[in-house]
């Protein structure tokens, strides 16, 4: 799938190491990281190119230098392109501009929101992300969203709506394994004129495709990460409706960043014109199917989940249940070639750096094509290693071998 070139001059042969430890990541280990993801080899050449030589600095249509014609071009595909997936014609502005989801939500944060404001969203226990949180700017009062043992508490929250008036309602997630109910979400903050911010960061491909519910026309803003399993170039995308063009385009430009990420604008546009409105729907198809699968044999092999299970490429796992907290499980596996990450859990005691969760993602044993049997194997393998801190015999080297091996080769 990737060819990687060793530095052949001698003064950079240091960086050798890191090319063959890029090829070592991709061939010898099990990434199962909740973020993880393959990026689309057209996407690899199209950042390659020299996009930095152009330089480029403000707003579609009012840059700062000249010459940016190529930049202008991949920029307006690229919006084009978020534009046909979400289906947007009318009502709805887009960048391509954020360098990442997280300051996508802060440009946000910065345009819409005033000190003394209330937002309401997931804790970070309950799956939401440290930007919504702990991200927010000063004078700022987090709240956090009622749960159940079914996940948000859609009803509840409606309650605390009309009691609490909060400026925005945060929908999105990065261990929340449970489809958000962006429709349900809205019309909940229509009650009280509220701002409603939906961060599809791990979700983009189920929302583009309907699969979760649409967060058009409900959410005021929106943000995503182009590098997680849509297969991208590390970078955000924001979306906003147009009557916040004004604060938006000023809070991105000159405010939050200066230059935008040349190289990345052009793997943007080439990763948006890869998708539509088809592929992209057999993509999400896919990847919630091999999560869902992969779901239940951990639960027949003994491994307790949050929420019994997954809408997402995501599980969380409890392994406080298993005697062990998310560190000595993530150190546990990654020994065993595995790769995955701790997380704090509902009710969780411990620390963020600790935790009693293990987030899994399944977006690269979804591109590589794993059987459902090869599916069982691992999740037999991630139980037994949990459990008696040993592999069963062979079975990871095997999977290496079938799946993984051939990802990449070093020349």
């Amino acid at each position: 799938m990737f060819v990687l070139k060793r530095f052949q001059a001698s003064r950079l042969e240091r960086l050798n190491t890191v090319v063959s430890g890029v090829h070592r990541h991709l061939t010898q280990y099990i990434n199962l990281v909740g973020s993880a993801t393959l990026p689309l080899p057209e996407v690899c050449e199209a950042i390659s190119l020299p996009g930095s030589a152009i330089r480029t600095e403000g707003h579609l249509g009012s840059r700062f230098f000249p010459g940016t014609k190529p930049i202008d071009d991949a920029e307006l595909i690229a919006m084009e392109g978020v534009k046909r997936l979400f289906e947007i014609f009318d009502g709805y502005q887009v960048s391509v501009q954020p360098h990442s989801a997280t300051q996508a939500n802060h440009i946000v944060w910065n345009s819409l929101l005033d000190q003394g404001d209330k937002v309401l969203g997931l804790s970070l226990n309950d799956g939401g992300h440290l930007s919504h949180t702990l991200g927010l700017p000063k004078g700022i009062t987090f709240l956090p969203f009622p749960m159940g043992d079914s996940g948000i508490a859609y009803s509840e929250l409606k309650k605390m709506v009309i009691e609490t008036k909060p400026k925005m309602l945060v929908a999105g997630a990065t261990s929340y394994t449970l489809a958000i109910d962006y429709v349900r979400l809205a019309s909940i903050a229509k009650i009280t004129n509220s701002y409603l911010h939906a961060d599809i960061a791990h979700t983009a491909p189920y929302v583009f495709s309907g699969q979760h519910p649409n967060v058009i026309p409900g959410a005021d803003t929106i943000t995503l990460d182009t590098g997680k399993n849509l297969r991208g170039p590390k970078g955000g995308v924001l979306v906003y409706r147009t009557n916040h063009e004004k604060k938006i385009k000023r809070s991105i430009f000159p405010l939050v960043q200066s230059s935008l990420n040349q190289s990345a604008i052009i793997a943007k546009a080439c990763l948006f014109e890869y998708w539509d409105r088809t592929n992209i729907k057999d993509h999400a198809i896919e990847l919630i199917r091999t999560s869902k699968y992969f779901a239940e044999y951990l639960k027949t092999y003994g491994v307790p989940l949050i929420f019994e299970g997954t809408d997402t490429h995501l599980i969380l796992m409890d392994v406080g249940k298993l005697g062990l907290s998310g560190k000595e499980a993530e150190e546990r596996l990654e020994k065993y070639n595995i790769l995955s990450n701790r997380n704090t859990i509902p009710g969780d005691s411990r620390p963020a750096w600790i935790g009693s969760g293990l987030r899994i993602g399944t977006t690269v044993l979804t591109i590589l094509g794993y059987s459902n049997e090869d599916l069982r194997v691992l999740a037999r393998i991630i139980s037994e290693i949990l459990n008696l801190n040993t592999p069963p015999k062979n079975c990871i080297e095997l999977l290496l071998k079938k799946y993984h091996s051939s990802v990449s080769v070093l020349v």
